[in-house]
């Protein structure tokens, strides 16, 4: 079950909500904080898609201290459009630009895959 607790911040993306993953598997239970994306527009939604190929791109680059994507859901409305969809994601405290065990070279093919979509195949 996923509750949302708090909106951390709008971005290009849509909004930004904190909140926790809770999985039982009838013996154990654990919880989990998250960060959950909700996007709403069309634009937005294309730019979230685009985010979630990015953090499986530098998941197999094997960068460290990506957030876990646990999935990207999208609701589908009666008239056939895309209503909103949200990518849930592990909350991991600080973004990769931030975090002091990322090396300058990892920040920069960081830096390179997000502003060069069109050569993520490269990795």
């Amino acid at each position: 079950m996923v509750t949302l607790t708090s909106m951390i911040a709008k971005g290009a993306t849509g909004y930004v909500h904190g909140g926790t993953l809770e999985l039982e598997d009838g013996c154990t239970r654990i919880t989990l904080p998250i960060i959950m994306k909700i996007a709403f527009s069309a634009d937005e939604i294309q730019q979230l898609q685009h985010e979630d190929l990015i953090y499986d791109k530098l998941r197999k680059a094997c960068i460290p201290h990506v957030s876990t994507i646990y999935g990207l859901f999208q609701e589908d409305c009666s008239d056939g459009d895309s209503g909103p969809t949200g990518l849930l994601m592990s909350y991991c405290g600080k973004s990769l630009q931030e975090s002091p065990k990322v090396t300058e070279e990892q920040r920069r093919v960081a830096f390179f895959i997000d502003l060069f979509p069109p050569f993520l195949t490269l990795f």
